[in-house]
């Protein structure tokens, strides 16, 4: 009876675990909450290929998030120019609030805007909450959104 539970068990989770994974999101965890946020269904892949991307702007905020990832996905993580495969970091002057961002996710690249260093904490923070991660890989799938807080 075990032997047989095992095996349709093992063959059910490799029946679901191929494929594009569904991810579906159920709360936006975002910090503070946002004052708008839309959600799409495809989503950003982080892998190999990612780098960080910084105009020396908020160096304590990406030296965070790169250390996460580190800590999650096991490899280290480069900072360098980047217009693709990238989560990026940029000053805006428009965003008057100190601890306001603007969070884009498309399926090229992360986009994270601030006008001050807390501000980029809190993207970061908001990111990271976002993340889904596959089981067993360094693969971390983040859904499509817009967050603007």
């Amino acid at each position: 009876m075990s032997a047989r539970f095992l095996i349709l068990s093992s063959l059910i989770l490799t029946l679901f675990s191929c494929g594009k994974p569904k991810i579906e999101l159920k709360n936006t965890a975002a910090i503070p909450a946002p004052v708008s946020h839309h959600f799409k269904k495809d989503y950003f892949t982080i892998n190999k290929e990612i780098v960080i991307s910084n105009g020396d702007d908020f160096t304590q905020s990406v030296d965070s998030l790169k250390a996460h990832l580190e800590n999650r996905t096991g490899r280290k993580w480069e900072i360098k120019y980047a217009t693709q495969n990238v989560i990026s970091f940029e000053y805006d002057g428009a965003i008057t609030s100190k601890e306001s961002y603007t969070l884009e996710i498309n399926e090229n690249q992360i986009l994270i805007k601030a006008s001050a260093e807390a501000g980029a904490f809190n993207a970061v923070q908001s990111l990271l909450k976002l993340m889904i991660p596959l089981m067993g890989t360094e693969t971390i799938h983040i859904p499509v959104t817009s967050i603007k807080e």
